[in-house]
C-alpha cells in the first residue's frame, strides 16, 4: 500500500508486485495538484495497479489484492506476517 507517486509504482511493477496505491490529493492539500490520481487511474485500467481514492476504499482494495485462498507473492518476512495478522483480525471482524 503506498502513494502513487511514478517512481514508487514502477519499482513496485518492475518487481512484479501489484500495489495498492492511494493518490496524494490537491483536494486534500497533499499534494500541488491532482497528477497522482490521473497517474493511478490511468496504471489501474492497464491492470497493474488496485486503486483506493479515498481512505475508504483501502479495505476493499486490500480484499481484492488477497482473495480468499490467494497465493503468497513473496517470501514471508517479519513485515509480511505482521500485515498477514493484521489482514486476518480484520477478516474476522467482518465476520
Amino acid at each position: 500500500i503506498m502513494h502513487a507517486g511514478t517512481g514508487s509504482v514502477i519499482h513496485a511493477v518492475r518487481a512484479e508486485r501489484m500495489p495498492i496505491v492511494m493518490p496524494r490529493r490537491a483536494s486534500n492539500l497533499e499534494h500541488v495538484d491532482e497528477h497522482q490520481l490521473e497517474f493511478a487511474s490511468a496504471v489501474a485500467s492497464l491492470g497493474y495497479v488496485i486503486l483506493a481514492r479515498e481512505a475508504s476504499d483501502v479495505h476493499a482494495a486490500v480484499r481484492m489484492a488477497f482473495p480468499a485462498g490467494g497465493t503468497r507473492l513473496a517470501a514471508p518476512t517479519q513485515l509480511a506476517q505482521h500485515i498477514s495478522q493484521l489482514l486476518a483480525r480484520l477478516a474476522l471482524a467482518d465476520s
